[in-house]
């Protein structure tokens, strides 16, 4: 994956908000990219969003959710 073409958002799920990450980044695994989140994050619901270029420069997306425990 390259940096560059791709990118990472984090979404509150009790209001839609953007959370803040950091610059998206290359990891030691060639299929993957990185975007640090927040030291903390407030307990609830989030959901993940991210595209990137694939190897014939298609864009490749998709989304997973996730939660924060109290």
């Amino acid at each position: 994956s390259e940096p560059a073409l791709s990118g990472i958002t984090l979404i509150r799920a009790s209001d839609s908000s953007k959370v803040a990450l950091a610059k998206v980044a290359k990891t030691d695994d060639p299929l993957s990219i990185r975007a640090a989140v927040p030291a903390t994050i407030a307990p609830g619901g989030y959901l993940v969003s991210w595209r990137t270029a694939g190897e014939d420069g298609h864009l490749i997306r998709g989304s997973f959710p996730f939660t924060v425990g109290k």
